[in-house]
């Protein structure tokens, strides 16, 4: 009997739509409805939604009749409406025809975000408020998603669980007012969704119709947020692992995958938009990140702020010297991003293996933090996500924080959430052991790609895996007879693949301890041109020592700025970025400088329309290396070094480096004496939450 019971429920596990009754029907409404509910009210709670509009006016002319076309520059009237200054509706009246062009760069990136806007527009009127039915949508969607994926591993009293705490998650309502991120959730669900079906499906019609069929929804996500192109070399790996039948038989649903991916996705991919995974990475690795997943600190920071205007200055100082047309070719203004973007990758490739072991680390604190997302995002942890704001005061939904987010917002949540996806993949693999690869794959995957830039913003579409996880823990449980014959198998493969990895982590660390002390020494032994700074006295005591511009600077001082001002919004992405830069190192010395670490400011002058300020500070002990970039902008430049008042006898030892070796332009360092001695990398940390008061 237990063995045809069994069987039975493996055959209804195999049914493609797993909805063998009423109430299961019912749940998946409910929560679809809930979670439009709940999407429809965080956005009407925010009042009106940021999805790049600015970047992408032509949604704006469609509106109005005259077609996807781009004006060549915003008028009063549009930059107030799509800003979200001071306009809650738009005339059409105020257009210039005879100023419109192509659709632009942007347009193109988020083609199917631009015609969703564009038709609400026309049909509901050019408001602020046209665009929440769309929230609503995408809100019912995700919710309707997060039951039906958990559904094909839960019960379906425990599925309807998982998809009302999806649906009404706090943590994803917050995202709806940044529409264009939250956009991907619904699709990355159902994507998954999709893909699941597809390795249960016997091969043949059914097998490939799934395939075609998450291919469609990864196609047309694309177009509305470009995280989801993930899914496809991942989707089409797992297949290949996991799906049932011969290799020859799983080669129909990959293939059906792909096409249908590029059918979607080709009004998007023919336009040739290129990549900016360099870009997001770099600033991935900044300090404010770094901070945010609780990674230790190294004696080097690989950019001290998260600044679209510092990694994109980085680039362009490294790259340009070697381009002598580089200001003849950069982009044009809404059609063509800086080649300080598309040249991005190529640039990170050049520095990145001096730091693989932290960049795995990264990924390894991402599978972490998600795997107890409760403390990943509890309200007032500090240090504070960089990419934006954890909760929005959405009163409909914010009994769900203390109930399900403020007791499982603990340093231990993590732990919870590894035994509940052990637990998950422990029934998957009591049912098939490649299921059960094929979805470990997907898991883990999906758990460490935030890292490139580890955010809320970034992950929160990841929350199914510790709720599913967490449910299965009763499940496994009850069940547990079922699991006993798997178990030791299943339990030594998890520890022989947790083993590989953390070996493959500390080999990573030995490789980067070396490299990095390598280049290091190369660095502090390299000839090095002194600079004779000025030494200027504050009232307030304090010391500026003026720092003299080298030529290369002063040209791009005396010349127009670069496209990055604070009129950028109103032009759409970075088309034109110039920089120089040198390597500088300090060293405070002097027989009455006092012994104890100085806060020195790196001082920068500005011209007015300066967009986003570089001006920094580093903690540096008398006898120490400080290691900094000092850059020279149309809008900015390195003015000098601030010493406090109690450091005001002591005397600087300045001297300068181009930006030469394979240490990445925006790399900080303070190297004491005995930094040999250090570990040169950034720790995995803990999870000990502080909170703000």
């Amino acid at each position: 009997l237990p063995t045809i019971s069994l069987e039975r429920t493996r055959q209804r596990r195999r049914l493609p739509w797993l909805l063998m009754s009423p109430w299961p029907i019912l749940a998946g409404l409910s929560t679809a409805a809930l979670g439009g509910w709940g999407a429809f009210a965080a956005a009407n709670t925010a009042g009106a939604l940021f999805f790049y509009q600015m970047f992408t006016p032509e949604a704006l002319v469609a509106a109005c009749g005259l077609g996807f076309r781009r004006p060549d520059a915003l008028s009063p009237e549009m930059a107030q409406f799509l800003l979200h200054r001071t306009l809650p509706a738009f005339d059409c009246a105020s257009i210039a025809v005879d100023r419109l062009g192509p659709p632009g760069f942007f347009h193109g990136m988020q083609l199917y975000m631009g015609i969703s806007a564009a038709a609400l527009w026309s049909v509901l009127g050019i408001t602020q408020s046209s665009m929440l039915p769309l929230a609503a949508v995408f809100g019912a969607a995700y919710g309707a998603g997060g039951f039906v994926l958990a559904r094909l591993f839960l019960p379906w009293p425990l599925a309807a669980l998982a998809g009302t705490i999806i649906a009404l998650s706090p943590v994803a309502l917050t995202q709806v007012f940044l529409l264009r991120d939250f956009s991907k959730g619904p699709f990355f669900l159902w994507a998954l969704v999709l893909l699941v079906l597809t390795l249960r499906a016997r091969p043949g019609p059914a097998a490939l119709a799934c395939g075609v069929g998450a291919g469609l929804v990864v196609g047309v996500g694309f177009g509305f947020r470009s995280d989801l192109a993930l899914l496809l070399p991942l989707g089409a790996l797992v297949m290949i692992i996991a799906a049932q039948g011969s290799v020859l038989a799983r080669f129909h649903p990959v293939a059906g995958f792909a096409a249908a991916f590029l059918v979607a996705a080709s009004p998007i991919l023919v336009q040739g938009l290129g990549s900016a995974a360099g870009f997001l990475a770099i600033q991935g690795a900044t300090e404010p990140f770094r901070a945010f997943a609780m990674l230790r600190p190294a004696p080097y920071a690989l950019g001290h702020a998260y600044l679209d205007e510092l990694t994109l200055s980085g680039v362009a100082a490294a790259e340009r010297p070697s381009r002598p047309g580089w200001d003849a070719n950069e982009g044009q203004a809404g059609y063509q991003p800086s080649q300080a973007i598309t040249l991005s990758t190529k640039h990170l490739l050049g520095w990145a293996p001096l730091f693989a072991a932290d960049f795995m680390a990264q990924a390894l604190k991402s599978t972490a933090w998600i795997l107890g997302f409760p403390a990943m995002t509890a309200a007032g942890r500090l240090p504070p996500d960089p990419g934006g704001p954890v909760r929005l005061a959405v009163p409909a939904v914010q009994w769900q924080d203390p109930l399900f987010y403020g007791h499982l917002a603990q340093p231990w949540m993590p732990a919870l959430g590894a035994a509940g996806v052990f637990a998950w993949l422990l029934l998957a693999a009591s049912r098939s052991g490649r299921e059960a690869a094929g979805l470990a794959l997907l898991l883990v995957t999906l758990l460490a790609y935030p890292g490139i830039q580890f955010s809320t913003r970034h992950a929160f579409h990841l929350e199914f895996i510790w709720v599913i996880g967490l449910l299965s823990i009763p499940l496994a449980l009850w069940r547990w007879r079922m699991l006993a014959p798997v178990f030791v198998s299943f339990a030594a493969t998890t520890a022989l693949a947790l083993g590989a990895v953390g070996v493959l982590y500390m080999g990573l660390a030995q490789v980067q301890q070396r490299l990095l002390t390598k280049a290091f020494a190369e660095l502090l032994a390299h000839p090095r041109e002194p600079i004779a700074a000025v030494r200027q006295e504050n009232p307030d005591g304090t010391i500026l020592w003026r720092v003299p511009v080298p030529p290369e600077g002063q040209a791009l001082i005396d010349a127009p700025p670069d496209a990055m001002t604070v009129r950028l919004p109103e032009v759409g992405i970075q088309h034109d970025v110039r920089a120089h830069a040198n390597r500088m190192l300090l060293v405070l010395e002097g027989a009455d400088c006092p012994q104890l670490p100085a806060s020195v400011g790196l001082v920068y002058a500005h011209r007015p329309e300066v967009w986003q300020k570089l001006d920094s500070q580093i903690s540096l002990a008398p006898g120490a290396t400080a290691v900094f970039p000092a850059f020279y902008r149309g809008t900015q430049h390195f003015e000098g070094l601030q010493l406090p008042a109690s450091h005001a006898r002591c005397a600087v030892a300045l001297t300068a480096l181009p930006l030469t070796g394979p240490l990445p332009s925006v790399l900080t360092a303070v190297l004491p004496v005995n930094w040999h001695s250090l570990p040169l990398r950034k720790g995995l940390g803990g999870f000990g939450l502080r909170h703000e008061p």
